[in-house]
């Protein structure tokens, strides 16, 4: 059964679990018959997609956990490890592919522009208008506020004038 991505969930999982930071394993108290005696083992199972665990009715990869961990949210793009074995979930071994290559994608395209000769203003043009063209006449003279392209004073202007003149 799927995992509630929650908060109470993620505390469950932290009280019947243990985090082994360098070893990027979870761990589980196991007991004798008597309770005297207690001790740690690896938990879950390995499947070609990860390391499953077992929480209450639920089952979630340990990856995806380790990820709460660290970040504090769940994960919402695909966790993949870096060095591709499904069972390292070391926190500097997992990344999502999708929020780095978002991230990485804008100041490649700002130096590439940059690189042709562009300004600063100009680059700031373009990205007023691809928002002019998607979001629409208010989102881009919020953007040229944000730029500093305009001043308050005309961004008021442009947006009353907005206003009476849908």
């Amino acid at each position: 059964m799927a995992y509630p991505k929650t908060d109470d969930f993620f505390n469950t999982c932290m009280n019947a679990l243990t985090y082994d930071a360098p070893m990027g394993v979870f761990m589980h108290r196991q007991f004798n018959k008597d309770k005297t005696v207690s001790w740690l083992e690896p938990a879950g199972r390995r499947t070609v997609y990860g390391v499953r665990l077992r929480v209450e009715d639920h089952e979630v990869f340990a990856h995806h956990l380790a990820w709460r961990m660290a970040r504090g949210y769940w994960p919402t793009n695909h966790i993949k490890h870096k060095d591709g074995d499904c069972g390292n979930n070391r926190l500097e071994n997992l990344h999502a592919p999708g929020e780095e290559r978002k991230k990485a994608k804008k100041p490649e395209i700002v130096e590439f522009l940059n690189s042709l000769g562009m300004s600063e203003r100009q680059i700031n043009r373009i990205r007023v208008e691809r928002i002019r063209d998607t979001q629409g006449e208010k989102a881009a003279i919020d953007a040229e506020l944000a730029y500093h392209m305009i001043d308050k004073e005309e961004h008021e202007r442009q947006i009353s004038s907005l206003r009476e003149n849908p």
